[in-house]
């Protein structure tokens, strides 16, 4: 098989002449490139299952990751959530739904997180991420206000970093507190 000999196959003849005949001669050829392309075949075969085996353990594996993620930012005090690159929420987790008065993650999702923050507050966070996202710093620690559901002001301290796509900053994503 491609210029590797992969088999050896013995063949006689029990006659009493045991010189092979052309047509023979042909046809045991081609029976041994047959047969070497199908011992090739069935190693691709098995390589082919080991390849499925290890890509659905690895499946498993990130499976398995997601769900350790899930339970530790879901069932997290902090609020924690993502935002896109003009500042609309693309993830939050409960606390953060609660905390701002909505019912569910479709509702807060595309929402701007600036309407959530203290009117007097808005521009200087602004500033800090635009900074942030401008100069490419990872991650960046603020403290601000927030209107929370029942329209009280809180005091929050997040820790905001940047969501790149190779090069390109896509957006941010926070980890806040209630202090």
């Amino acid at each position: 098989v491609d210029d590797q000999v992969v088999a050896v196959i013995g063949l006689g003849k029990a006659a009493a002449d045991p010189a092979f005949e052309e047509e023979e001669l042909r046809a045991m050829d081609l029976f041994s490139h047959l047969t070497g392309l199908l011992m090739e075949n069935a190693r691709l075969y098995r390589a082919a299952l080991q390849e499925i085996a290890e890509r659905k353990r690895n499946q498993e594996l990130l499976e398995q990751s997601e769900k350790r993620y899930r339970q530790i930012v879901e069932k997290a005090s902090d609020f924690i959530y993502r935002l896109s690159r003009d500042g609309k929420f693309t993830y939050v987790n409960a606390p953060i739904i609660h905390l701002l008065g909505y019912e569910s993650e479709q509702q807060i999702l595309s929402t701007y997180a600036r309407d959530s923050i203290a009117p007097e507050y808005r521009s200087e966070v602004r500033r800090i991420l635009n900074g942030q996202m401008q100069n490419r710093i990872p991650s960046v620690y603020l403290e601000f206000q927030i209107i929370d559901g029942a329209g009280a002001l809180r005091w929050v301290g997040q820790n905001s970093q940047l969501i790149r796509e190779g090069e390109q900053v896509t957006g941010f994503q926070a980890v806040a507190r209630d202090i």
